[in-house]
């Protein structure tokens, strides 16, 4: 047998050699360097908008703004207000004017430092002991867009510009599931993390595929979240292991096409998580939780200091779970652990390793059964959710995944940051799986087939960022410009076969069943080399932004069964783009508008056709409005968008799976959001969407004008969480949620309509001292449902009831 030759292109090595070095030619080129006092301080000026406000959250602003590190006690700060500055400003003067009538000053204790300390009563210009309290460290710059959310509002991010920048200052729709958020909803997977964003259909499959993280933003279907800067994406969306949220420290959801940034991605947006990471103050934590259906986990977490100096930190994250499922002989075996190490050698150095190690025995979960018993009552009624449609011999999914990457960020000044992000990952999966094709005629007995599968994936990818803060004139700019590289090497063996039929009245199991010896063998790779820059630039109150990127692509896919050694190549290049225009009004409104473009490459072929699929290309224009008002912790958003997607592809679930391009699709939308942790314990997310979808060119004259497969017209969400602060009941609290996902079609022709349906969750929680317990109830009046449809052939239950009991302590 002949392979195809699998040689070319750059090696991953080769890359990262290449990327280092076109950092340290940006390094070399830069600009002279900005001039700094005898002390070291930077005197660049920089154009502030920061309205009266507390002096705690004012001097947060400051803090991101200047990519400075302040230091001062809570009790500080507590009662005082200031009352904000606007204009172009060093850093010294941006400080006087905050600080201004509140009886404190500061002091640089080093270029990127600063101290706040009560005004001595001597006078003296010495003060660097004029109080003893413990500090608090609010800290400016990218490592806090990527850290933890103080409570469930995030106030910037990174995923949206890869630099820190405030969420209110991006043009584009971007939000944040906090650590907090998925500790109060217990959610254990990224789909049940995303519940409660605006635009996103969070658990397509109704939560039943354990397999695989599976959602849609803005009516585009993704299961390729990010992590940590860098995409999962592979050909087999089976060999990417699954996230587990106890590791992350939030969730993002860039909403809108990404591709100038982050190249091949779907037009509707991405999903990007990033990482625990250690921590300079001790952290320890140990979580137990009893699940029903019947299970029960245990997690830690455990970080700090492994010097005294603090150079060096720690962190290490580990999750063990057992758990039965809906389905009668299906259950689940989870685990995960995450060490994790930071050197930090100076304040200007940092070096994050992160390892990871992730097994899953699971059962298939998943169980496809035909429209007549799930969509539509058939002559004996609905078909049980609890259906096994398997063989209890013959059911698993064994995956294991190991992966070690780092994050590595240098600030050789207050003008020029190098930042590089790199992963490497191996992941072998196990299939054994009965599926059904419908009944057979005249009877309530299921045809079936089986499918057997080997697969092994290596990933590597690398992204390494150079960043420069400047000014030219009366504007302020960050530069960004970086490369990146995404490579995987995939090889999937199946074996094809059938089994005896199973009456959905009356299951008999033990019955035969054919496992043949492998019938398709492919080896397929997917490389990826991008070049992107972006300007963010600032004037008074404007906010100006513009990405460009091109794409070097590269698929190839290989028949290992052939004797000539059969494949196919797929090689494209591709231009993207993004421009936004914001306005920051002083009140914390701020209107935007912004145009992007998008594209991703399709490995395979065409069933249709034979011929190579083309890459999806898409755009979208959008019109926004946010709101953050002055001095609370909320965040509000509202925004409009049209989204034009080509060469859109299908897929026959099959075995085997076959695809074929429809053509075109056309979203147009709303999106209305809120978060907010109001006064008296009450915290607040609300979110509604309207997506128009339409298919807009397809060869088949009849579905043009339809709604797309999937895609819900009306999408809302509520949740509510109440905690008593004072009196006997301290620390109790309450939280309940409303979710409801409007109708949707299982097929492109419209003929499966998907019922909608509204879920109720609720939470009931204690916390006392360093102790938590808590009681969460997703769908707590078991709606029965069908979470979606592929087709007359395969439909799937969403998830029932389940509830999950909580006790965790910190020390």
């Amino acid at each position: 047998m002949k392979k195809v030759e699998t040689g070319r292109g750059a090696r991953p090595a080769t890359v990262l050699m290449a990327s280092v070095a076109v950092a340290a030619l940006l390094v070399m080129a830069q600009a002279p360097a900005m001039a700094q006092d005898a002390a070291g301080r930077s005197s660049r000026v920089t154009a502030y908008s920061i309205p009266a406000q507390p002096l705690g959250s004012a001097l947060t602003s400051f803090a991101d703004r200047a990519g400075l590190k302040l230091l001062f006690p809570a009790q500080l700060v507590a009662g005082r207000q200031s009352g904000g500055l606007s204009g172009r400003l060093s850093p010294e003067q941006a400080l006087h004017r905050l600080l201004a009538g509140t009886g404190l000053t500061y002091r640089f204790t080093s270029a990127s430092t600063v101290t706040i300390a009560g005004q001595p009563a001597s006078g003296s210009a010495d003060i660097g002991n004029a109080t003893t309290l413990a500090p608090i460290i609010v800290q400016g710059g990218q490592e806090n867009a990527l850290g933890p959310v103080d409570g469930i509002v995030a106030t910037q991010s990174a995923t949206g510009t890869k630099t820190a920048t405030p969420l209110i200052e991006t043009p584009q729709s971007v939000s944040v599931v906090s650590a907090q958020q998925v500790r109060d909803q217990a959610a254990k997977g990224v789909g049940e993390a995303l519940r409660y964003s605006p635009g996103v259909v969070a658990e397509e499959y109704g939560g039943t595929d354990s397999r695989i993280d599976r959602f849609m933003v803005r009516g585009f279907a993704d299961s390729n979240p990010y992590l940590d800067g860098l995409t999962t994406n592979t050909y087999y969306t089976l060999l990417s292991a699954k996230l587990e949220t106890y590791g992350l420290e939030r969730i993002e959801v860039l909403s809108g096409p990404a591709s100038s940034l982050y190249g091949a991605n779907t037009p509707g947006g991405l999903v990007s998580a990033v990482s625990k990471r250690p921590t300079e103050t001790p952290l320890h934590e140990f979580q137990l939780q009893v699940e029903s259906p019947k299970g029960v986990s245990g997690a830690f977490d455990l970080g700090g200091p492994l010097t005294d100096d603090g150079t060096l930190l720690y962190r290490l994250t580990g999750v063990a779970r057992a758990a039965d499922t809906q389905v009668d002989s299906v259950d689940t075996r989870n685990y995960y652990l995450a060490p994790a190490f930071t050197w930090k050698p100076d304040e200007d150095t940092t070096l994050t390793v992160l390892p990871k190690f992730q097994r899953s025995d699971d059962g298939v979960l998943v169980q496809n059964l035909p429209a007549l018993g799930t969509l539509y009552d058939a002559s004996f009624g609905k078909i049980p959710t609890d259906l096994f449609i398997g063989e209890p011999d013959f059911n698993t999914i064994a995956r294991s995944s190991q992966s070690i990457g780092y994050a590595f960020e240098h600030r050789f000044d207050d003008v020029w940051t190098v930042r590089q992000n790199l992963r490497y990952s191996n992941t072998g999966t196990h299939i054994e799986q009965i599926g059904t094709a419908g009944y057979l005629p005249g009877t309530t007995e299921l045809d079936r087939w089986t499918l057997g599968a080997d697969a092994s994936l290596h990933d590597f990818a690398v992204d390494t960022q150079v960043e420069a803060k400047f000014d030219t004139g009366p504007v302020d700019h960050t530069l960004l410009a970086g490369i990146d590289h995404m490579r995987s090497h995939s090889r999937w063996y199946e074996r094809d076969g059938t089994a005896s039929p199973l009456d959905v009245l009356n299951p008999v199991y033990g019955q035969p069943f054919t496992v043949p010896d492998v019938d398709f063998a492919t080896e397929d790779h997917l490389r990826q080399t991008g070049v992107y820059v972006q300007d963010q630039m600032r004037f008074d109150n404007w906010r100006i932004s513009g990405a460009l990127r091109y794409d070097w692509a590269l698929t190839r896919d290989a028949d290992l069964l052939a004797e000539d050694g059969t494949g196919v190549e797929n090689s494209d290049r591709h231009l993207t783009g993004r421009v936004g225009v914001l306005y920051l009004f002083d009140n914390g409104f701020a209107p935007y508008a912004s145009y992007a473009t998008s594209f991703k490459p399709t490995p395979g072929l065409n069933a249709t056709t034979g011929e190579a699929l083309k890459p999806t290309t898409g755009e979208q224009y959008e019109i926004g409005l946010k709101y953050q008002p002055p001095g609370s912790d909320s965040y509000f958003t509202a925004s409009l968008y049209t989204i034009d997607q080509e060469n859109v592809t299908s897929t026959n679930p099959g075995p085997p799976a076959t695809q074929t391009q429809t053509g075109g699709v056309r979203m147009r939308g709303m999106e209305l959001s809120g978060v907010a942790d109001l006064d008296n314990g009450l915290k607040l997310i609300a979110n509604y969407s309207l997506n128009a979808g339409e298919i807009t060119r397809d060869e088949d004259e009849t579905i043009r004008g339809n709604r797309p497969k999937d895609v819900p017209r009306h999408m809302a969400n509520l949740w509510l969480d109440k905690t008593i602060e004072t009196g006997a009941a301290e620390g109790l609290g309450f939280g309940a949620g409303l979710r409801y996902v409007g109708d949707r079609y299982g097929d492109n022709t419209n003929t499966l309509k998907i019922p909608g349906y509204v879920l109720i969750d609720a939470a009931v929680h204690y916390d006392y001292k360093d102790w938590r317990f808590a009681l969460n109830a997703t769908n707590l009046f078991d709606k029965k449902y069908v979470g979606t449809c592929d087709g007359d052939t395969f439909c799937y239950y969403g998830e029932r009831r389940a509830v999950v009991g909580t006790i965790s302590v910190k020390w």
